[in-house]
């Protein structure tokens, strides 16, 4: 079959057509397995990573998790190729399948944090559990040996594992060096000191009229209902409207996510973050909780390679 689908691209920041092609092939000799194989044109935009993961969801729990991982495992597999692989983990965060890193099989992954801390085989699981979807890290490109973004859909299977594929994205500076990223962190801990000397609503006051604004990293603040305390001199209007109907350019609620992660004690996550301008930027955002009334989110955009930084 053909199709010309109108999707995101999230490289060019906006909607572009490419023209896709699949066809049904036969995975396992029990014949229940039947996933579907897409091919993309060039067409100006990067394949939506979701494909492979629904494909190789295909009739999925019809077939014995073994035959599957040992399938996901396998370097010359069906499910390995240049561009994509399959991999698998448990819910509990351990890694049951990766064709480019066996030795890492079998092991938790829990704790694992990529070159900016960011802790994303947390976030795959927490996506996982709440029905899937995707998920941004940064990690080691196989194909060129570089620490590059990476676009995940995470798809569970069933409340036991789930699988992942993704899209690296080496357009983008995938590095924050740790000196930008205690930056981030310090910029929150002195406008916390602020609003210990000052109190929280003069210094939101400060902070909402442009005193105290960066520039290069956007700070807001919450409270735990979501809503807007400071949002920046620019935004003015969000200040007393809820952040949890916004979402990312893949439907992400990420006004949501935010507020489970300061009820959960912070840190750092990337987000597609809308801009008033009409863009859209992949950030780096560290999140913090202030108090138990109010928490704290930081966004750093990262930067494009051979762009202006």
């Amino acid at each position: 079959m053909i199709s010309t689908p109108s999707i995101y691209s999230y490289g060019k920041l906006k909607i572009v057509t490419e023209v896709a092609a699949w066809n049904a092939v036969t995975a396992f000799e029990n014949n229940k397995f039947s996933p579907i194989v897409v091919v993309t044109s060039e067409i100006g935009s990067s394949q939506q990573v979701n494909y492979p993961v629904k494909s190789a969801n295909m009739d999925l729990e019809e077939f014995v998790q073994e035959a599957a991982v040992a399938e996901f495992n396998n370097p010359n597999g069906r499910f390995t190729t240049a561009e994509f692989s399959i991999d698998a983990f448990s819910i509990n965060g351990t890694l049951l399948a990766n064709s480019f890193r066996p030795g890492l099989v079998g092991t938790d992954r829990t704790n694992y944090q990529d070159l900016n801390d960011v802790y994303a085989i947390q976030m795959f699981v927490n996506r996982a559990k709440q029905g899937g979807g995707y998920v941004i890290n940064v990690y080691q490109n196989p194909a060129t040996g570089n620490e590059e973004v990476k676009l995940n859909y995470v798809l569970p299977i069933d409340e036991t594992w789930f699988i992942t594929s993704g899209k690296y994205q080496p357009e983008y500076d995938a590095y924050v060096s740790p000196d930008k990223r205690a930056e981030m962190i310090q910029y929150v801990r002195e406008i916390e000191a602020l609003m210990q000397e000052k109190g929280k609503e003069e210094t939101a006051d400060l902070l909402n009229n442009g005193t105290l604004f960066r520039e290069d990293m956007r700070m807001r603040i919450f409270d735990y209902n979501g809503t807007y305390v400071v949002g920046y001199p620019y935004t003015q209007e969000l200040v007393g409207t809820s952040s949890l109907g916004v979402t990312d350019i893949y439907g992400a609620s990420i006004g949501r996510e935010v507020l489970t992660m300061a009820q959960s004690g912070g840190g750092f996550r990337y987000m597609y973050y809308p801009y008033l301008s009409g863009e859209t930027k992949l950030t780096l955002t560290y999140v913090e909780p202030i108090d138990d009334e109010w928490y704290a989110m930081i966004s750093l955009p990262l930067t494009m390679i051979g762009s202006a930084s």
